[in-house]
């Protein structure tokens, strides 16, 4: 639903706005299409004591549980609400100026939770075991939608551009974008129990927004998103048609480096406060504990301590000149890519998070 508003009788000065709901579609890039998998796959998780004993733990599928409880009834698509407004004024030499903020919160992303660990009422209680759907089994996974986090989005982008008059024509932008979380941890995050105070995070978000990422922060994993939350980027463009037939095009782009992600460090044993390393099922086997984690969020808040990458920096030429031979026209041209021969990092490695 959108309104447009002419500010001046020539038309020369709009303002408009704009409330869209907006709907994922159902393809094969969504996180529950690669859901489950409740045949076959084993996990082995491997664990060291002080005196190096090793203890290796594995996983059995979940082909035991009934596929109706790894769904949730009401699950559905996750939306956003988005709000949009903008001003443009065309002004003199053939030249318009606009500027327009968006603002997107993302609801009911895809997400997972555990409802077969029995989970302490509050942090810096010991973990209960395993049992509330099956007492042989660890973890089991339900997919859910996310209504306990939402991903906010906010954006800031100026244009200039200049019509072809006088043989030339330019256009430039500056985009710059905040995101933040509101809400509060996944229901059986260890995160949640371990490190409550450190739900903030104003930086990469990766974890939260495609989905089924936020089941267990605190495993030391860490790779940021691409270019989903880099704060800004600058674009200029321009075109000049020479005389003779001659066109001369130039480019130049500056994309902001991507933040590392939560910062994490590692303690040398788990805290005792939750519970045993291991949890010890009805049939007699065993299980970790998924509070005896020994990863922890290195600053108070997930926003601390994310470095950006490096600031990406590009410029294109194109020299060409058109011909014509009766009423047909071609135009060969020369085009070079990143004239200065620039370089920068950008993405960082998985781990790159990871102080240990």
């Amino acid at each position: 639903v959108g309104i447009s508003y002419l500010v001046t009788a020539d038309a020369r000065n709009v303002l408009r706005a704009s409330y869209g709901r907006l709907y994922e579609q159902v393809n094969g890039r969504d996180y529950i299409v690669t859901f489950g998998n409740t045949g076959g796959v084993t996990t082995t998780d491997v664990y060291i004591d002080k005196s190096g004993n090793r203890t290796t733990i594995v996983t059995p599928p979940t082909r035991s549980v009934d596929p109706k409880l790894l769904f949730a009834d009401d699950l559905h698509q996750p939306w956003v609400n988005e709000f949009s407004a903008g001003f443009a004024r065309q002004i003199a030499g053939q030249m318009s100026v606009t500027a327009g903020i968006t603002h997107r919160i993302y609801h009911d992303n895809f997400g997972q939770v555990d409802i077969n660990g029995i989970y302490p009422s509050g942090p810096n209680q010991p973990f209960g075991g395993f049992g509330l759907v099956d007492p042989n089994q660890g973890i089991i996974y339900q997919e859910r939608n996310n209504t306990w986090t939402q991903v906010v989005v906010t954006d800031l982008e100026a244009t200039v551009s200049k019509n072809m008059s006088h043989n030339v024509q330019f256009v430039g932008s500056f985009t710059r974008q905040w995101q933040h979380l509101e809400g509060t941890w996944n229901p059986t995050d260890p995160a949640r129990f371990i490190q409550p105070d450190a739900f903030d995070n104003n930086r990469d978000l990766s974890t939260q927004l495609f989905g089924n990422g936020d089941h267990t922060t605190l495993d030391g994993r860490g790779r940021e998103s691409g270019a989903a939350y880099r704060p800004f980027s600058v674009r200029l463009a321009g075109q000049y048609l020479a005389p003779w037939g001659i066109a001369i095009g130039a480019s130049y782009v500056i994309q902001a480096g991507g933040y590392v992600g939560p910062i994490v460090t590692r303690i040398a044993a788990a805290d005792p406060v939750f519970g045993p390393t291991t949890v010890r099922l009805a049939n007699g086997t065993t299980q970790p504990n998924p509070l005896a984690t020994t990863i922890r969020f290195a600053y108070p808040t997930r926003s601390g301590g994310q470095i950006r990458n490096d600031d990406a920096k590009y410029m294109q030429l194109k020299i060409g000149r058109q011909f014509k031979v009766g009423r047909q026209q071609f135009e060969p041209a020369l085009n070079l890519f990143n004239v200065f021969n620039t370089g920068a990092n950008t993405q960082w490695n998985t781990g790159a998070n990871q102080q240990y």
